[in-house]
């Protein structure tokens, strides 16, 4: 498995919960509007996301945040955090969070996360913090146990 199936095999977990239609959502308070395959509509003005198909979808993701990451020139660890956190938090957001990470270190992924947490504990927004600290601590566990199997 590529690191960019690993990542997008965290990111479906979160995205669209697994389900084979993309899990489209359009919750009036979810500033980013209709939602398909993790894409919204708000953030993606170009693309047709109620009628968006899964190869598209991953194109999106390969070209809009994998590549603007050079995720491919980071080991597994980073590499994943990286996407997941262009994805969830964007990707200008993303390179502020790496200011000051040494990138060399072996656990710069994990500074990464406290970032994030950081970040979404300023938002102060209950209503989504519960599922954004969920989701940086599972990513935290699927890395753990995705380096353990690479052993």
């Amino acid at each position: 498995m590529t690191n960019f199936e690993k990542a997008m095999e965290f990111v479906a977990l979160w995205e669209w919960r697994g389900r084979a239609d993309g899990f489209p959502t359009d919750d009036p308070k979810d500033p980013g509007g209709y939602t398909r395959w993790g894409i919204s509509q708000r953030n993606h003005p170009e693309v047709d996301v109620r009628n968006l198909d899964l190869p598209t979808a991953l194109d999106i993701y390969r070209k809009q945040y994998w590549n603007v990451m050079n995720c491919d020139s980071f080991p597994m660890p980073m590499a994943v955090a990286l996407m997941d956190s262009a994805v969830n938090t964007g990707v200008g957001r993303t390179k502020k969070f790496l200011q000051g990470i040494d990138l060399n270190e072996p656990f710069a992924w994990m500074k990464l996360c406290e970032k994030r947490i950081a970040f979404y504990l300023s938002l102060k927004n209950p209503r989504f913090e519960k599922g954004w600290l969920g989701r940086v601590n599972d990513l935290k566990k699927y890395i753990t146990i995705k380096q353990y199997e690479g052993r």
